[in-house]
């Protein structure tokens, strides 16, 4: 995608919103290191939903949106 428009893959700014009912047990920096160029930020916040089991640890459910642009200049 960054070649279509005259731009280096590490000039890709990836915005990465993740909601979990516990936002603080994220590892962002394991999330970071999923994509292989491009400036990434991490924003987590509460949502998603944890499924109570009746063993173990429960069923999570995260939502995510993944954002990617470039800082562009109108050259006219």
């Amino acid at each position: 995608m960054a070649e279509l428009f005259g731009f280096e893959k590490e000039a890709m700014l990836i915005d990465v919103e993740i909601a979990v009912q516990q936002p603080d047990q994220v590892d962002i920096g394991q999330l970071t290191s999923v994509f292989p160029y491009g400036q990434i930020s991490v924003t987590t916040t509460h949502g998603g939903l944890d499924i109570p089991r009746p063993v173990g640890n429960p069923t999570v459910i995260a939502n995510a949106a993944i954002s990617v642009s470039f800082d562009m200049v109108r050259t006219s």
